[in-house]
């Protein structure tokens, strides 16, 4: 599923994103774009798919589109290692709320079969 990838790509662009901040590279900007393009793909997909899921999942869709949002806003105002702890608390808030959607597609799935 869409949403599974951009989720494993989005631990991939977090933890460069943390390495470009803590190593002081000039490369903060970039890989803050590409992770922000990321978390807009995830927030995409479920878009995309929220219109055809049962209206039982509808509340982690909503509970992970706004840790989507509160992460994106998170990475904008993340510039160095002193303002991470948003960045932090947002991350984690996304995986939680990411494994709460993904746990409950796969009890609709097994229970439904769709």
């Amino acid at each position: 599923m869409k949403i599974q990838q951009n989720s494993i790509d989005f631990q991939t662009f977090v933890n460069s994103y943390i390495t470009a901040i803590l190593d002081g590279t000039t490369e903060v900007a970039e890989r803050r774009n590409l992770l922000i393009d990321n978390i807009l793909a995830q927030d995409a997909a479920v878009d995309v798919s929220r219109n055809i899921l049962n209206e039982a999942i509808q509340p982690q869709i909503a509970a992970y589109r706004e840790a989507l949002r509160n992460m994106k806003a998170a990475v904008e105002k993340t510039t160095d290692v002193v303002s991470m702890g948003q960045f932090k608390t947002a991350a984690s808030d996304l995986l939680v709320a990411r494994n709460n959607l993904l746990e409950a597609l796969e009890n609709y799935s097994r229970n439904f079969g769709t």
